[in-house]
């Protein structure tokens, strides 16, 4: 429908952030952030019918709290994989 009004308009979906269950134990068996996963896969399948652009941040964020927990590392630079215009965009994740 938007795209119909405007056609050349640029629609990113984002994909949940996680919820932390790496530093912290998951309240319930499998923990809050695979049903965010969940609903992440949903999106991903609605961008790839429609067209949009998506943002995924659960899985470098989650990647980075893994590096990052169990002083594995005091600091971990992740890609997000999400170009705004500028250039790659990275987050800098001090533990």
């Amino acid at each position: 429908m938007i795209k119909a009004a405007l056609p050349n308009v640029r629609m990113t979906l984002i994909q949940p952030s996680p919820y932390d269950d790496v530093t912290r134990a998951p309240s319930f068996e499998g923990g809050y952030n695979t049903v965010l996963v969940r609903y992440a896969q949903f999106i991903k399948e609605l961008v790839q019918r429609s067209g949009l652009d998506v943002a995924d941040l659960n899985k470098q964020v989650v990647a980075a709290l893994e590096i990052t927990s169990g002083g594995k590392a005091v600091a971990a630079v992740v890609n997000l994989g999400v170009n705004l215009g500028v250039g790659p965009t990275e987050v800098t994740v001090i533990k």
